[in-house]
């Protein structure tokens, strides 16, 4: 996703999220598991988290890991 976003933006950084945010589980995937994609330039990374709580709880948090990553990540080119 997060390549196919970067390649429609036609910029060098895209992220991505997906993933079942509850409030039940989805095609077998429990709530709270999640995937961030992130692209820059031609690296990829995927970070697959577990996330408690709520539905709005979820969302929240990965946004805010996704900050984490993004930043612990360009702070190591």
């Amino acid at each position: 996703m997060a390549l196919n976003k970067q390649k429609i933006l036609k910029t060098n950084i895209a992220v991505s999220f997906t993933g079942n945010a509850g409030p039940n589980a989805l095609e077998n995937k429990p709530v709270g598991l999640v995937y961030v994609g992130i692209v820059i330039n031609d690296n990829v990374w995927c970070e697959v988290l577990n996330i408690s709580g709520n539905r709005n709880e979820i969302r929240s948090t990965i946004v805010a890991k996704a900050v984490f990553i993004l930043k612990k990540i360009l702070l190591s080119f």
